[in-house]
């Protein structure tokens, strides 16, 4: 028994000793992350215990368009290092040699991605980091994009591909990143692309930059809240731990109305029409007339350098700090014919004396431009189309007087005005810059004049008369007379999302479900497409498109600043167009000292617009490309039968030739090619001919051939003969 148990003792022994052994590999193993590899206690921000209270912020929400393409995000940035006293690399035998072997490689993409050194100079300092056994060494330096990150990753210094499978290398284990995501820094997909209306967001230390538009009135909803909670440094890592019950929520994404693509299309067109005129600042709005949906915000300014930006809100009315009036015009016209014959003081057979062009009303004088329509004729006598058909600053007036001037009922007029809902003030939680408090809220439509005088009033009735309307109230009231009557309020914002999901949304707004009569509507919806059709319409030589059919009105008014001194121009142009089926309402603005800025310059831009909207927005299937034989003509050239009826053949086109000649002369068919006659003699034959036929059977017949040298490519037209030499002419 005593050798068993002298047996039993020794392995109960040894298992005691390796028992010991592990434990007293961990517990040096905890001293060295405690204290260090030289012994000290490390007093740097490797020390794991080291803790402080934090405020921990969500992530910001993205903004995005109607379909989903990004518009708004947050960068996420990289802090790149390298623990080159890791154990995968002090531990490997082939460090140094794999070091060698791929570090020129690392070094040459840092060089070419920060610049700031030669790839010589980064090898170096690797090759230091490296030999030093360096914990914390900054492989770039300054943050970097989680692209930029993911690029350096697939390099062969940190992966390698093993059977077809990316595997990480000894330097990939020791590679260390911070994650900062700095809410200031955000990304404009889509560049300056709806700006005013998006927003920016920008800082410089602790002080916000530039914080306007969507960024800044829906900043609650994007910033998300904040949570409390502890910063633990351990072994030179940040790691954020929120409390319980204090987390850290994401924002919520919004999702706006707007339509990249309309966007894209409204912003180049007008870019261009501001280019040709020289303007000074412009705008344009288009919506969805059924919903009131915004697809496209565009505002631009001229800078400095002569190139346009989005600067000022204009749209929604900022004019360069609201220091000019900014009167609409004759678009105005519309609203005041709208309330004429909803009052049933006037009627469409209603005429009044425009006098030539000039009238003198309440000792007011007002004046039209239009010899065209009465040149010398003291009298004219017009009904309320021709008004806003030819837009008769004269005749709108008159209507105006005789319907409430002449019995001072102008308050009644206005009460009547007001019903359609065009002095709405709309809140669209969309910040404007640079305005003025001591000039007041331009945003806010301002229709009655400011002084008492019957002429201003009379002046109100086409758009002058120190009046107020911002474009988007304007293009309100025009969206309704597209939408059968019903006015709905304009909005941008359609949900704010998380996870994926709307949270809540926003639904159309109706102002007013019917501004005027079916009839007083159906009436103004005939004049304001005669205004484009007409040959004495406003917009006919401008907006007329055979693509699209377009209704609306010009304006063009004269700017002043306060001290009612002229600036310049604004012309405007405000109506609406379909597009298979869905109707839509725009308006563009324009301001500039050019003397072409005309209401028609304004219509040439929602000509352009509705065009390419109509165009990109179809689409053709292959039976609707399919053409019916009774409408199909087969062109065909005089020459070669044997070629000819080669090339029908190969193409499934018959030929009916009767004629049996070499040369023959042909006539285009019903999906068939007429052969009429043979051509004997070459001179006849080569009439018709394309130009290599026709050379060869001259030549063949022993002539010259010489060109007309204002021939162009074609068919021949005529063929002289001068001796033995023959000019040909081309069509």
């Amino acid at each position: 028994m005593a050798p068993i148990k002298n047996t039993i003792s020794n392995r109960f022994a040894i298992l005691f000793i390796i028992v010991a052994a592990g434990f007293l590999y961990i517990a040096v193993k905890l001293c060295v992350i405690r204290y260090g590899e030289s012994g000290e206690l490390l007093k740097t921000d490797k020390f794991y215990n080291q803790t402080s209270d934090i405020i921990i912020h969500g992530n910001r929400g993205d903004i995005y368009d109607a379909k989903g393409e990004l518009l708004s995000t947050t960068i996420v940035y990289h802090n790149v290092y390298m623990d080159f006293g890791a154990e995968c690399i002090t531990d490997s035998r082939g460090a140094k040699d794999s070091l060698n072997k791929y570090l020129p490689g690392l070094a040459k993409h840092l060089s070419d991605l920060f610049k700031d050194k030669s790839a010589a100079g980064y090898e170096k300092s690797i090759r230091t980091a490296f030999k030093t056994k360096d914990r914390n060494f900054r492989l770039c330096p300054v943050r970097i994009m989680h692209k930029q990150y993911l690029e350096i990753l697939d390099l062969p210094f940190f992966t390698y591909i093993n059977k077809g499978k990316k595997r990480s290398t000894m330097f990939r284990e020791a590679l260390k990143k911070e994650e900062e995501t700095d809410e200031s820094e955000r990304f404009y997909p889509f560049g300056d692309l709806a700006k005013q209306t998006i927003g920016n967001r920008r800082t410089k230390g602790n002080a916000t930059q530039r914080l306007y538009g969507i960024e800044k009135e829906w900043n609650d909803s994007l910033r998300g809240k904040q949570g409390k909670g502890v910063n633990i440094l351990f072994a030179g890592r940040r790691i954020n731990r929120c409390y319980e019950g204090q987390e850290a929520e994401n924002g919520y994404d919004i999702h706006t109305t707007i339509d990249s693509r309309m966007q894209d299309i409204a912003d180049k067109a007008l870019r261009r029409k501001l280019a040709e005129l020289e303007a000074a600042t412009g705008c344009l709005l288009l919506m969805k007339a059924t919903t009131g949906e915004l697809r496209a915000i565009v505002n631009l300014q001229r800078n400095a350098a002569g190139a346009y930006s989005e600067q000022v809100n204009m749209a929604f009315g900022d004019f360069v700090g609201g220091e000019e009036v900014a009167e609409p015009g004759s678009t105005f016209k519309v609203p005041v014919m709208v309330t004429l014959l909803e009052s049933g003081r006037i009627n469409l057979d209603t005429q009044v004396d425009v006098e030539g062009g000039v009238v003198r009303i309440a000792n007011t004088t007002i004046t039209d431009d239009k010899d065209h329509l009465f040149p010398n004729r003291e009298h004219y006598y017009v009904k309320p189309e021709e008004v806003i058909v030819s837009s008769l600053n004269t005749g709108i007036s008159k209507l105006l007087w005789k319907a409430y001037g002449e019995k001072s009922e102008i308050s009644k007029f206005y009460e009547q005005l007001f019903k359609t809902g065009i002095n709405t003030d709309i809140d669209f939680r969309v910040s404007i810059n640079n305005l003025k408090d001591k000039y007041g809220n331009n945003r806010k439509p301002l229709l009655i004049p400011e002084s008492n005088k019957p002429g201003d009033y009379l002046k109100m009735a086409y758009g002058y008369g120190s009046m107020r309307v911002p474009p988007v109230n304007m293009l309100m009231f025009y969206n309704a007379i597209a939408n059968d009557g019903k006015m709905v309020k304009p909005y941008f914002i359609k949900s704010l999302n998380k996870d994926g999901k709307a949270v809540y949304e926003f639904e159309t707004e109706v102002i007013n479900p019917a501004v005027c009569s079916p009839k007083t509507l159906k009436a103004v919806q005939t004049m304001l497409e005669k205004v484009v059709s007409d040959e004495h319409g406003t917009a006919h030589r401008t907006a007329q498109s055979k693509a699209v059919k377009i209704a609306g009105k010009t304006g063009t008014a004269q700017i002043h600043n306060r001290q009612m001194e002229r600036t310049g121009l604004q012309a405007t142009f405000a109506g609406y167009f379909p597009i298979h089926g869905e109707m839509y309402s725009a308006i563009v603005v324009m301001r500039g000292k050019s003397e072409r800025m005309y209401g028609s310059a304004a219509a040439a831009v929602i000509k352009e617009v509705a065009e390419k909207i109509y165009a990109n927005e179809t689409t053709l299937s292959l039976d609707s490309l399919k053409t019916d034989s009774n409408d199909l003509k087969v062109p065909s050239k005089n020459g070669n039968a044997a070629q000819l009826k080669r090339a029908a053949s190969a193409l499934g086109i018959d030929i009916k030739d009767r004629t049996g000649g070499e040369w023959v002369r042909t006539v285009a068919g019903d999906n068939v090619i007429n052969v009429n006659e043979g051509c004997a003699n070459p001179l006849d034959a080569v009439r018709g001919m394309g130009l290599t036929d026709a050379v060869y059977l001259l030549e063949k017949n022993n002539y010259k051939v010489k060109l007309d040298r204002n021939a162009y490519i074609g068919m021949v037209k005529e063929a002289t003969l001068t001796g033995k030499t023959v000019l040909l002419t081309l069509n």
